[in-house]
């Protein structure tokens, strides 16, 4: 048997290392040169510099279990003690109340004492315990519904940067139930999201520690060690550096991959680990209707923009592990969504007497996304010089570009999902994963493509 993998990101390869490993027969394609997707470590000048994602959660194991099944275990780590993460609202830093989850206080005295919020802002958040249920069975946007049960100001200062920042866009248009789902869960169950929350933190284990994880020697050792198993196997080809462009099926089943140097792939399956918009592109010629909700599924473009310095540049070096921007009241907004201290954050990741810094521009900057390099430099370094003191200019420069790569779960997005499963139900050795559809943390885009793969060898017999 043999199947197609398109796309080489890590959603493609978890899928791609299930298949060969199980008997399967598998071309691996990608338009990149390379494999790895958003996954991008360099190594330069002693600095290990992340172009995309740096790390990933340990409450959903599927990205720390698939590094250990390749023999990174023992390079798994943790952030740097102590993980102090700071809101930053008209230029000052205010640190990130203790027991804060996405949205939500899990303990309820460093909520009171936090100088995030003033007394009338967590008064009208208090409101909560006694306002009733609200969810009707339709979806709606995360910032509408955190509005009125928590007021405006839990939005534009603590919910906006942190969900937004994940997603690069505003909750104001994001979907509770594609992306918050909890929430309609703890208001079913408590009424009150804020008394959910506070039983939550009472039974979670204490002195946990943060959830994020990474490698020791950069997320792409992970993509090296994936491909390495690939490439031993023999039953292994890949087309790397060309574009799929259509799929279709011939009278006994089987899929037919035109690639744009005109070769086409034949197999008995294929994953379709891209994102929807270039899924749509394939599978349009026979399942316009699902290519319609494909393409209704928007994507955002961010940019990542690395900076070092010497440590000399900063009048003090910066403390805590970087800050999310938590809008602003009397100044001009930050290009900038927040910042890493990814030296701080790190262990391993600049040399000594250096400061490495990554800097995050949302999908509201994308105009300064598309100027010359020099152009989003120049800004960010006034942002870093304003923000932490910086008064010399960084010895290291790195930036970037995500266009258009950003899944945005909007409001409908589960049902945009269920429109693209029923019009490609009658093609079950079609299977589609990846950050498009549910979920865009690295586990999540493991899972999906572990699932795809499951589903192909269950479509082939086992």
């Amino acid at each position: 048997m043999r199947a197609v993998v398109v796309g080489a990101g890590v959603t493609g390869l978890a899928a791609a290392v299930d298949l060969v490993d199980a008997g399967v027969e598998v071309t691996l394609v990608d338009a990149a040169p390379q494999a790895g997707g958003k996954i991008r470590t360099e190594h330069v000048d002693g600095f290990l510099v992340e172009h995309g994602p740096d790390s990933f959660v340990s409450y959903r194991p599927a990205a720390a279990a698939l590094a250990s099944r390749f023999g990174l275990g023992n390079d798994i780590i943790s952030v740097t003690e102590p993980r102090i993460v700071y809101l930053r609202r008209d230029g000052e830093m205010v640190a990130m109340p203790e027991g804060m989850g996405l949205v939500l206080p899990t303990r309820l005295g460093p909520f009171v004492r936090t100088r995030l919020f003033t007394w009338p802002q967590k008064l009208h958040a208090g409101l909560d315990v006694l306002l009733p249920r609200y969810l009707g069975p339709e979806d709606m946007a995360i910032g509408q519904f955190l509005r009125h049960r928590l007021g405006p100001a839990i939005i534009e200062r603590l919910a906006d940067p942190l969900i937004g920042g994940i997603y690069g866009t505003s909750i104001e248009e994001l979907s509770l139930d594609a992306v918050l789902p909890m929430l309609r869960a703890y208001e079913d169950e408590s009424r009150s999201l804020i008394l959910a929350s506070l039983k939550a933190g009472r039974k979670a284990p204490k002195g946990a520690g943060s959830p994020f994880r990474t490698l020791r020697g950069g997320l792409g050792d992970l993509i090296d060690a994936l491909m390495a198993h690939l490439r031993a196997e023999a039953g292994y080809v890949e087309r790397l550096g060309v574009a799929a462009v259509s799929l279709t099926t011939d009278d006994a089943g089987r899929s037919h991959l035109r690639l744009a140097s005109g070769e086409v792939l034949v197999a008995d399956a294929v994953v379709l680990a891209t994102p929807s918009p270039t899924t749509a592109a394939m599978v349009e010629g026979e399942r316009p209707a699902a290519a319609v909700a494909l393409r209704a599924i928007p994507h955002a473009s961010t940019a990542v923009v690395s900076l070092g310095y010497r440590a000399e540049a900063f009048p003090t070096p910066p403390v805590g592990h970087g800050f999310l921007d938590a809008g602003t009241g009397r100044t001009p907004r930050s290009p900038s969504s927040g910042c890493t201290v990814t030296s701080g954050k790190w262990a391993g990741r600049a040399p000594d007497r250096t400061v490495l810094i990554r800097s995050f521009l949302p999908e509201r900057s994308r105009a300064l996304h598309q100027r010359p390099d020099n152009e989003v430099y120049a800004a960010v370094e006034r942002d870093i010089a304003e923000t932490f003191g910086a008064g010399e200019s960084p010895i290291l420069r790195r930036i970037a570009r995500w266009d258009g790569l950003m899944p945005k779960y909007t409001v409908g997005h589960k049902d945009r999902l269920a429109t693209i499963d029923a019009a490609l139900a009658d093609r079950p050795r079609w299977q589609l994963a990846g950050a498009s559809y549910r979920g865009v943390g690295l586990p999540d885009c493991v899972t999906s493509g572990q699932a795809a793969a499951a589903a192909v060898l269950a479509q082939l017999g086992g």
